[in-house]
């Protein structure tokens, strides 16, 4: 029962494409955790996402901000979730920290057609940099391929 939260959110993304070979893109995301049935804690804790991006011919570029709040002793958590494929590979923030978790990342990924032997190649780096959404704390900084 100490686990029990409920949570709601929605997500937009899409994007403008002017012509064959540029596409402007974006997603943002927003969703509210709070305490539910018998969970002894009282909280309510935000996330949110804002990432813009362009995409040209094979190459994807995105920007982020992704922000999972907490205030010292309840964090949003998404138990269910792929954590690296979001929050860095290294799987450091599988669980929330109580003080949340602010994520600036640039994240960007070309894809090779035609390979012989394969239908294709991508190749893709990202840069991630953590902080604490509650008092600043520096958690890090990663770098991913």
């Amino acid at each position: 029962t100490t686990l029990s939260s409920q949570s709601y959110g929605a997500r937009f993304s899409g994007g403008y494409k002017p012509n064959d070979n540029f596409r402007a893109i974006y997603a943002a995301e927003f969703a509210s955790q709070t305490d539910y049935a018998d969970n002894p804690s009282t909280f309510s804790e935000n996330y949110y996402l804002v990432e813009p991006g362009i995409k040209f011919s094979s190459l994807t570029a995105k920007i982020g901000y992704e922000v999972l709040s907490g205030d010292g002793t309840d964090a949003f958590q998404t138990p269910l979730a792929t954590g690296h494929a979001f929050n860095g590979i290294t799987d450091k923030f599988l669980t929330t920290p109580d003080d949340g978790l602010e994520d600036i990342y640039v994240k960007a990924a070309y894809s090779f057609a035609k390979v012989p032997l394969v239908e294709k190649i991508s190749l893709a780096a990202a840069y991630h940099d953590f902080e604490a959404d509650r008092g600043g704390a520096d958690y890090g900084s990663e770098w991913s391929t």
